[in-house]
């Protein structure tokens, strides 16, 4: 019995030895990261197209022409700093930094969850006012309810147009 034992410990210290000795790691290839100049983004009411890396440097006064709107203080502030965050995503040689874009994308992410939070609270509370203020006919007390639920409602509603407008 000992020697069955000693002979099946051998036999797997064995093979596993010469599995580990003759295996090969294949490491994947990189995917190269997308370049700036050929990623296109559509602008402006006629849907004409600007590359990232063209977006990165433009001006103000130039955006504004292409998109046909004007702009404000704030948002022009606003436009260079996502163009200097853009800058910062990309290498001299036109390659994005995936990363750095991926956290923006998650942070808008984040803010249209929020918005959507917003506005099912505000159905959530317009819809109980509603019931309440109907309830409100029978009896007298469902009246304050109904007012509270539609104070909320209010308050939900103008987080609900702060948060679309992107001042939150």
């Amino acid at each position: 019995m000992k020697k069955i034992l000693t002979l099946s410990l051998a036999l797997s210290l064995l093979i596993t030895s010469f599995a580990a000795g003759t295996s090969i790691i294949v490491t994947p290839k990189k995917s190269p990261s997308p370049n700036a100049n050929q990623i296109l983004l559509p602008v402006g009411k006629n849907g004409e197209k600007v590359s990232l890396m063209d977006l990165s440097v433009m001006k103000a006064k130039d955006y504004e022409t292409l998109t046909g709107k004007t702009m404000n203080l704030k948002d022009k502030l606003a436009f260079t700093i996502i163009q200097k965050k853009l800058r910062n995503s990309i290498n001299p040689n036109g390659d994005i930094k995936t990363k750095l874009l991926g956290k923006v994308a998650l942070k808008a992410k984040k803010a249209d969850e929020k918005t959507h939070k917003y506005l099912k609270l505000w159905l959530i509370l317009l819809g109980l006012s509603i019931v309440l203020g109907i309830i409100g006919w029978a009896v007298p007390f469902f009246w304050v309810l109904s007012g509270l639920a539609g104070l909320g409602a209010l308050i939900f509603f103008i987080l609900w147009l702060l948060s679309l407008s992107g001042t939150m």
